[in-house]
């Protein structure tokens, strides 16, 4: 990775109203990121190294966005990873999202306003994680707007066939239960 590699992300708080904006976690959600030194892995995953780790596609990670962006007005990637992170792996994995349509951990430690108080976040750690509870407190959502997904990670890499199968009434009960808390 070049040093001078940039990416100048601009995410823009949604305009209120927008009750179909769906904020989609990077690592264990869509990618997985290793060492190389880990186990050896097999299957149907595609790679791509960075900086002697390797990152993992879970195969059904477009699947996933296409749902979403066909439920959503918006879909935007939300991580507790850095901006050149989320960057290449966004570019390295074609995930389509727009530089307005991410936000990493820059923008999550140092928000005032709340980025998306009517939006839902699908995420693989649970709502009482760390990491989960601060992400909802940054983007001023309640436990309600919170779709858990299975994890993605070695060794026992979840597939999600029934998970989206589901997905669209989760997106349904979310929003409706967004609704009653606003």
């Amino acid at each position: 990775m070049p040093d001078t590699y940039t990416c100048g992300l601009n995410y823009q708080i949604p305009a209120k109203g927008h009750r179909r904006h769906i904020f989609v976690d990077l690592d264990e959600t869509l990618i997985h990121y290793s060492e190389l030194a880990d186990e050896v892995y097999t299957g149907p995953y595609v790679t791509y190294g960075l900086q002697g780790r390797l990152m993992f596609l879970r195969p059904e990670a477009h699947r996933l966005l296409q749902i979403c962006r066909q439920w959503a007005d918006k879909v935007v990637m939300c991580t507790y990873a850095a901006d050149v992170y989320a960057c290449l792996a966004n570019e390295a994995f074609d995930l389509g999202f727009g530089k307005d349509e991410m936000i990493t951990v820059e923008l999550l430690s140092t928000a005032k306003d709340a980025l998306g108080p009517e939006g839902l976040l699908i995420d693989n750690l649970p709502v009482n994680d760390e990491n989960t509870v601060i992400k909802m407190h940054v983007l001023g959502i309640e436990a309600g707007s919170l779709i858990q997904v299975p994890e993605f990670v070695h060794p026992e890499f979840v597939e999600l066939a029934s998970f989206l199968d589901e997905l669209p009434a989760l997106l349904d009960e979310a929003l409706i239960a967004g609704e009653g808390q606003g």
